[in-house]
């Protein structure tokens, strides 16, 4: 029984201990609330959120299938793929013997018919022959003159120029070959392309097409070659040259086409592969400047109608350490966080978690994760 109050006093002394820590329990987290350790995020540029790529083919930007307008033999086929040509090169021949031979009877006729007129034109003049004999000649002479003129252009027919300097993809027929004398049953003899540019087509879906803003066409695309090992990272300004008005029935997408000059540090050819990179925000409507941030960071002021409601985060002053709200603008929420198109903006520091224990003017410090934890 004597032991009774060593024990009371004990429990005492070890409620008092308790009592005790508890106080400064209670300082300590005093403590942390002036000072609270927060988790930091600093505000990104997310430029690259707008850019977009979109695989590409390159295509000549003027290419022609070149046909003779008249049959006949070829005696002469004087390019093969990949020559290149000027303007005005022979580029093929037919046997021109019998085209000479129309050319030179159209001449007589027409030499024939030239007397003729003008002989009745002096006779009339004398009145020694009637009017009628008079538009006659005048009429057989133009009739004459116009037979003349189809027979040299036909003889001219039979050889096939180049139409601009450019380079022979592919010819079609062999030397020696008879070509279809009517038009309808000709057969292309080679096809040039142009060298004085490239085009690079692609295909532009129509939920992106849908938003593009007026005069977007002024803008000026890059485009690498992902052909080329070393230069596939380069890039070359395009410009806009056409696009289809009626979308492909299977993807919905419409064929835009770009136009460039050919790079003179790379050969690049109609076939090869390409990448177009779109700036979207350049082109299209309502892709205004934001940021991401993490959803945890964006938190209501109030409770405010839900149609309308008031958004802000917690912005940290790095000079201070002291969080301020900042209200917000947000757009949409993404997989990689939450859109904010305004009131924040490159490097700001806003509090990341744990938004709705801070006051305005909370005192902060940034907690890092220890390891192990």
């Amino acid at each position: 029984m004597k032991s009774t109050p060593r024990l009371l006093s004990a429990i005492f002394v070890a409620a008092s201990m308790a009592t005790l820590v508890g106080c400064s329990d209670d300082k300590q987290e005093v403590v942390r609330e002036v000072v609270r350790p927060v988790e930091f995020f600093n505000v990104t540029s997310v430029t690259s959120q707008y850019i977009q790529n979109f695989p590409a083919l390159v295509q000549p930007s003027e290419e022609s299938a070149l046909a003779l307008r008249v049959g006949g033999e070829l005696i002469e086929v004087n390019v093969v793929a990949g020559s290149t040509v000027q303007k005005g090169d022979v580029i093929a021949r037919v046997d021109p013997t019998d085209y000479q031979v129309k050319v030179n009877e159209a001449q007589a006729a027409f030499d024939l018919a030239k007397k003729t007129f003008e002989r009745q034109q002096r006779m009339l003049n004398l009145e020694l022959t009637s009017q009628a004999d008079y538009d006659m000649a005048a009429a057989q002479l133009a009739l004459s003159e116009a037979s003349l003129e189809t027979a040299q252009n036909n003889l001219a027919y039979t050889v096939l120029k180049a139409p601009y300097q450019g380079v022979i993809s592919k010819v079609h027929v062999e030397n020696r070959e008879m070509i279809p004398n009517l038009m309808a049953q000709s057969k292309p003899i080679v096809t040039i392309q142009s060298q004085n540019g490239i085009d690079i087509s692609f295909q532009l879906p129509e939920s992106i097409l849908s938003r593009v803003k007026p005069g977007a066409s002024s803008y000026k695309p890059q485009v690498t070659f992902t052909s080329s090992p070393t230069h596939k990272n380069k890039p070359y300004t395009a410009i806009f040259k056409e696009m289809d008005r009626t979308p492909d029935p299977k993807s919905r997408s419409y064929n835009v086409v770009l136009t460039m000059q050919n790079p003179k540090d790379i050969n690049i050819v109609a076939g090869m592969t390409a990448n177009v990179r779109i700036e979207l925000d350049q082109v299209l409507e309502g892709l205004g400047e934001y940021v991401l941030v993490p959803v945890e960071a964006v938190f209501s002021p109030s409770d405010t109608d839900p149609a309308n409601k008031e958004f802000a985060v917690w912005k940290v002053n790095p000079e201070t350490m002291t969080v301020h709200r900042q209200s917000v603008t947000i757009d949409e929420l993404t997989d990689q966080g939450v859109k904010v198109t305004s009131g924040l903006k490159e490097g700001d520091i806003i509090a990341a978690a744990g938004v709705h224990s801070l006051l305005e003017n909370t005192k902060v410090r940034e907690w890092t994760k220890q390891r192990g934890i």
